[in-house]
């Protein structure tokens, strides 16, 4: 019998490189796959496609997983971004819609979140959605964050949770 973590890194280690996926180039492949079977750190170097990848892990997970929420924390600055490059791409640079198969909640901290998480839940049904939540909102609501439970939690620019040395507070 293996532990849990056990499982994990097996699973992982026999993932197969998503090469059918349309979208993704190279190395972004076995990233991708990796973020669909596991949990991990991708802290590849600026401009690989770590958003990309992320995407496209979220969008294949809402194709196989049944009733899929997904997580994702960023930075508030980056929650447009993120939006914008799930569910329109970036027409520009060539880059279709990372995850059009999932719905989308942006958190607003004007109003309670564990209700909108509630709601969101509630309304998406059988359908898959992820929430994007801002830094801010997980470090000052983590138990709202809790409301249900998610199959994939992506933090974006989370080197700052990583580090216990770190004071969370004054990092904006």
């Amino acid at each position: 019998t293996l532990s849990a973590g056990a499982r994990q890194l097996v699973r992982m280690t026999l993932a197969k490189p998503l090469a059918d996926d349309p979208v993704l180039l190279g190395r972004q492949r076995e990233m991708a796959a990796l973020k669909v079977v596991g949990s991990g750190v991708d802290a590849s170097a600026v401009g690989t496609g770590k958003t990309i990848s992320s995407g496209r892990a979220l969008a294949h997970r809402a194709s196989t997983q049944p009733r899929f929420r997904g997580l994702v924390v960023a930075e508030g600055r980056l929650l447009g971004q993120w939006r914008e490059e799930l569910t329109r791409g970036a027409p520009g640079r060539g880059l279709p819609p990372l995850a059009p198969n999932l719905d989308l909640l942006v958190l607003s901290d004007d109003r309670q979140i564990a209700g909108q998480i509630r709601r969101f839940d509630r309304e998406l049904g059988d359908r898959p959605g992820v929430v994007l939540a801002a830094n801010s909102v997980l470090d000052r609501y983590p138990a709202d964050l809790q409301t249900i439970p998610w199959h994939l939690l992506i933090a974006d620019e989370a080197l700052r949770y990583a580090n216990p040395a770190t004071d969370r507070k004054s990092v904006v």
